[in-house]
């Protein structure tokens, strides 16, 4: 394996942990929810995490050349 193909595997992985880390915490929010208010900034930052984690992943793929 070379390193581009190790960048592109890096990427990838912190693409979907990112994915999933996200959708575990909106499904953690939604069962263990406080009032509705309360729970907007949560769900903000879960969508900010699968949004940065996003933004990783495609500057890594860049670097990738792939």
């Amino acid at each position: 394996m070379n390193i581009s193909r190790g960048v592109y595997r890096l990427a990838q992985t912190i693409k979907w942990l990112g994915r999933v880390l996200g959708v575990a915490w909106l499904i953690a929010l939604a069962a263990f929810s406080p009032p509705a208010q309360d729970a907007i900034p949560f769900a903000v930052a879960a969508v900010l995490l699968v949004v940065i984690t996003a933004g990783v992943a495609w500057i890594l793929e860049g670097f990738s050349g792939e």
